[in-house]
C-alpha cells in the first residue's frame, strides 16, 4: 500500500471528539480510520438510493425481486471490500 505524506489542518475540538469517540489517538490510523467509515458509508448510501430512491423506487416496487436485493447487497459488500 502507497503512502502520500500530507499536511492538514484539522480542528482540535473535532480531533479530540473523534479519539474520544473511537480511542484511537493515533492521527494517521484515526485518519484512515475515518476515510474507510467515510467510504464505506457513501457506497452503502448509493446501494441505499439505486433501491429505493424517489420514483425510481416506486415505479419498480413490484418488480423489486430477491434476487435483486441479493445482487445489490453483493455489490454493497464487495465495494466494503474494496475499501483499503
Amino acid at each position: 500500500m502507497g503512502s502520500t505524506r500530507t499536511t492538514l489542518n484539522i480542528d482540535d475540538e473535532l480531533l479530540r471528539r473523534a479519539r474520544e469517540c473511537t480511542g484511537i489517538q493515533e492521527k494517521t490510523a484515526l485518519i484512515h480510520t475515518a476515510l474507510r467509515e467515510l467510504i464505506a458509508k457513501e457506497a452503502g448510501r448509493r446501494v441505499h438510493v439505486e433501491l429505493f430512491d424517489g420514483a425510481a423506487f416506486w415505479a419498480l416496487h413490484d418488480r423489486v425481486t430477491v434476487p435483486k436485493l441479493i445482487e445489490a447487497t453483493a455489490a454493497w459488500a464487495a465495494a466494503l471490500r474494496d475499501t483499503p
